[in-house]
């Protein structure tokens, strides 16, 4: 039950920015000059009207940032040429909202469709909501980030050719406090639904894994890991999985309410070590098993 201390702290307040500049940008309107300004104004809004928006280059946006469009289906940003759609690899990035537009990009390893990433610091409070990121090579990268929520999202048809299990549609790598919610992790076409590893407190609810490559839903190296409510079925590997990279199994496992079928490898599975609990889920059709659980996991009411 540890996700309920969790969630409190996870939602990030626009309210800061309620009476920061806001620069509305029309199709062919140069988005890297809004942001920019934003930035220089220590925040506010990006509003990217209907349409679809093309980048000549990678997108950069800083912190106490909102890049927002007018929904998923009416606005799209997409590239021209082979490179991030949008991308932060600078150090303490803080405040960032992405909302209401659909993210398009190359299914190249040269294309992230939204990276965000830390490598001495951290990024805070990254929120994700009403986007769709399809047809790159990496769905989405969050690296070295607290505080993330990813909500009503649909992250799906992402993977690159000769990059099988390694890009994912949606991949947190040594990240903290994450809440995944109402959100599709579906079809992708190298890796993962959902990878993530070296991270701490993630929660996913209500939230799909359909017809991956790889697996469904993967944590390794982590510790605190709840699945609640999700439908993880068709994937190419596992469905759902704790596991290790260099010898440290994820543990406290929080996994209830699940069905987990048709997977092409197995249905449940939790490596030696893992400890946590596994309740009222539902495993069927799995191609090897079912369930693959250790001794220290608690094994309740599972069909």
């Amino acid at each position: 039950m540890f996700h309920r201390l969790l969630l409190p702290s996870l939602f990030f307040s626009l309210a800061a920015l309620a009476h920061a500049l806001e620069i509305a940008v029309p199709v062919g309107g140069d988005i890297q000059s809004a942001a920019n300004q934003v930035a220089s104004a220590g925040g506010g809004s990006v509003l990217l009207a209907p349409g679809t928006h093309v980048l000549t280059g990678t997108l950069r946006i800083g912190s106490n940032t909102r890049l927002a469009g007018a929904g998923r289906e009416s606005t799209k940003l997409t590239i021209d040429g082979d490179f991030n759609v949008i991308q932060q690899a600078e150090e303490g990035l803080d405040n960032v909202t992405i909302e209401r537009l659909t993210v398009a990009g190359k299914p190249s390893e040269s294309c992230y469709g939204i990276l965000i990433e830390a490598y001495e610091t951290w990024h805070n409070n990254i929120t994700l909501r009403d986007i769709e990121v399809t047809g790159a090579g990496m769905g989405v990268h969050l690296k070295r980030a607290r505080n993330i929520v990813v909500t009503n999202a649909r992250i799906h048809s992402n993977g690159a050719a000769g990059k099988e299990r390694y890009y994912h549609n949606l991949y947190l790598r040594s990240c903290e406090k994450i809440h995944i919610s109402d959100s599709n992790l579906d079809r992708g076409t190298s890796g993962n639904g959902l990878n993530i590893s070296y991270s701490t407190d993630l929660v996913v609810e209500r939230t799909t894994a359909r017809d991956n490559f790889f697996r469904g839903m993967r944590a390794a190296e982590s510790d605190g890991f709840a699945v609640i409510d999700c439908v993880i079925t068709g994937n190419g590997g596992t469905g759902l999985i704790a596991n290790q990279e260099k010898g440290n199994v994820t543990k406290r496992l929080d996994w209830r309410g699940n069905t987990v079928s048709g997977n092409r490898e197995g249905g449940v599975q939790a490596r030696r070590g893992a400890t946590g609990s596994v309740v009222g889920n539902t495993a069927i059709n799995n191609l090897k098993f079912d369930y693959d659980l250790p001794a220290g996991i608690q094994k309740t009411d599972n069909n």
